[in-house]
């Protein structure tokens, strides 16, 4: 009985409570306040299942040992980033995923009934909590008089975009439709209800990405199920539900005069498209040039505009920071390198090369693994076009899966002389150390978040206050890679404290010598010391990245001006688009 409340409290933490964490006060308001939840909800299943840990024996299937590869060579590449502390946080993710995954196929082997239930009970209270915090924002957005696929962006509930919370829902199917196939307590409608909910809202958040897995993975249930001859009575009863239901929501949705607007959407009129294939492309010259190592765990986002950010529009005006690849097979190579790509597609092949061979193998079909082979399915389509591997709600869901189909797919074990108690020693001390590190992150971006908003204002002082505080050995840059003291260099500038702007300038630089604002303040550091060769270097190198930063071409035009090379700077100023004060002054100089 207490295995059995263990296996409930511990399944509610992770898929219920978990979930819920948000947090305004942070950068990124639901992933580092998810990421401590998942700290503290394996140490929670670490100590509630502490005996069951000690008397297993260490035994490592092929699916293991590629996730623990993936997690050694993620660790390694560590140190040849540029963003130390960024790095530390991408691969404690993958710690993070790795212990999630033995603790669940633990608790599958000790109680695979129990377990089973309690996903599912667990599951369908996670999608009834994700309704519930969105729904506000969900009739906000049928009363709007725009089209659908617009308004639903004010939809995210605690998942800080559409994208996300739309992703969280067909994560939650699979393990909702467990319920389907269970003898339990919990009457089937609670589970027919909560995949209702799911398949609306993915309907009507209108993610392509998660249009096309939901597709991949409900054709592939299906033709398995058909297959197989499987009884799919509890599967027709919940469809027809589920389109009574549907059906229902759609008079439902005509009293807001939003129905009509779901059919609006149209891909064409969508940058993201054209967008996504430039960063592709700019991702694929970068495994080119470091094909075997990588660049260093979460450091995509620092080497991108070294590959020139021609054909992104929003990033050249500053508008948008590309910070991911939408694509983790493609980052995952680009930081890794071809090992670490191996490892993780790896990872996703075994797990769905598993699945089938068993689900073939045995007499009967197993809805259970082939639940659990959608899910890993689900995960791996989206990975095409999305960044499930950074997002703490996505690798709740793949360490479930793929623990489902390392625990009834009976892949051969081999047994490991090592005595658990050192495996569970070092987790303790990693999961302690992922939490004081999510903490002090979580003070740093609070206090990273007022010193933006002092910026915004105006307030220099704050600005300049707020930023040293938000600076830490944990904490060296924000979400898209920019430097903490490029900010103070901001403040210190604005202030008329040069000398200090230009040494956080330089600085910034060490961190991060491809965004072309830190190159170009660096540019102006050294301008201000009297080293205009220098600074004529790395505006040069400021217009390789971004050609249309007008800023930068009437700096470098300024110091052709001082080192009287006045064709130069007459060359950058007829380059100038935007006409000014300053570029009309920089004209009479340069005469």
């Amino acid at each position: 009985m207490k295995t059995e409340k263990s296996i409930i409290v511990f399944f509610i933490a992770l898929l219920v409570l978990t979930p819920l964490g948000y947090s305004q006060v942070v950068i990124d308001n639901s992933l580092l306040p998810k990421f401590l939840g998942l700290c503290v909800t394996i140490a929670l299943g670490i100590g509630l299942f502490w005996k069951q840990i000690q008397l297993e024996k260490v035994k490592l299937n092929l699916l293991d040992l590629f996730l623990i590869g993936f997690l050694i060579i993620h660790t390694s590449s560590i140190f040849s980033s540029y963003l130390f502390p960024g790095a530390v946080y991408e691969t404690l993710k993958v710690f993070l995923l790795v212990f999630l995954y033995f603790l669940t196929k633990l608790l599958l082997k000790t109680d695979k009934e129990k377990a089973f239930k309690s996903i599912a009970f667990c599951a369908a209270i996670a999608t009834f909590l994700a309704i519930f915090t969105s729904i506000e924002e969900l009739f906000e957005a049928f009363r709007m008089r725009v089209p659908l696929s617009s308004a639903v962006y004010k939809v995210s509930g605690l998942h800080g975009h559409k994208n996300m919370l739309s992703n969280w829902f067909l994560y939650l199917l699979p393990l909702t439709a467990i319920g389907l196939f269970i003898k339990s307590k919990t009457p089937k409608i609670i589970f027919q209800l909560a995949i209702t909910i799911q398949v609306f809202m993915v309907a009507v958040l209108m993610t392509r990405a998660v249009y096309l897995a939901a597709i991949v993975s409900g054709i592939t249930f299906l033709l398995i199920a058909k297959q197989r001859n499987n009884t799919v009575k509890n599967l027709l009863k919940t469809s027809a539900f589920t389109a009574l239901s549907l059906a229902s929501l759609a008079f439902f949705l005509e009293f807001f005069d939003a129905f009509p607007s779901l059919i609006e959407l149209d891909p064409s009129k969508s940058s993201s498209t054209v967008e996504r294939i430039t960063v592709w492309s700019k991702t694929v010259s970068m495994i080119k040039e470091h094909f075997f190592l990588g660049v260093g765990a979460g450091e995509w986002k620092v080497w991108l505009p070294n590959y020139g950010l021609d054909g992104l529009r929003r990033t050249l005006d500053g508008t948008v920071v590309f910070s991911r690849a939408h694509n983790d097979y493609l980052q995952v190579w680009s930081e890794l390198g071809v090992f670490g790509f191996a490892a993780f597609l790896g990872i996703i092949a075994i797990g769905i090369k598993s699945a089938f061979t068993q689900l073939f193998k045995d007499e009967k079909l197993n809805s259970f693994l082939l639940l659990g082979l959608s899910g890993v399915l689900i995960y791996a389509t989206i990975s095409f076009f999305d960044f499930p591997k950074e997002r703490i709600e996505a690798n709740i869901a793949f360490g479930i899966f793929l623990a489902i189909i390392s625990s009834l797919s009976l892949m051969p074990n081999k047994s490991l002389p090592i005595k658990p108690i050192l495996i569970s020693g070092f987790s303790v001390l990693i999961l302690l150390f992922a939490s004081y590190f999510a903490w002090t992150r979580y003070e740093n971006e609070t206090n990273l978040r007022l010193a933006m908003t002092s910026k915004d204002k105006g307030n220099q002082v704050e600005l300049k206050n707020k930023s040293l505080e938000a600076e830490s050995k944990f904490y060296w840059a924000d979400n898209n890679a920019i430097p903490i003291c490029w900010y103070t260099g901001i403040a210190h500038f604005n202030l008329n404290e040069k000398v200090e702007a230009a040494a956080m300038f330089k600085k910034a630089l060490e961190s991060n010598p491809y965004n072309f604002n830190v190159t170009n303040n660096a540019g102006t550091a050294y301008f201000l010391e009297g080293n205009y060769e220098e600074a004529i270097n790395l505006y040069l190198e400021t217009l390789r990245i971004n050609p249309y930063f007008d800023d930068c071409k009437l700096n470098l035009a300024a110091c052709y001006v001082n080192t009287n090379r006045k064709a130069e700077a007459n060359y950058w100023l007829d380059r100038v688009s935007v006409n000014s004060a300053r570029l009309n002054e920089l004209r009479s100089y340069a005469q």
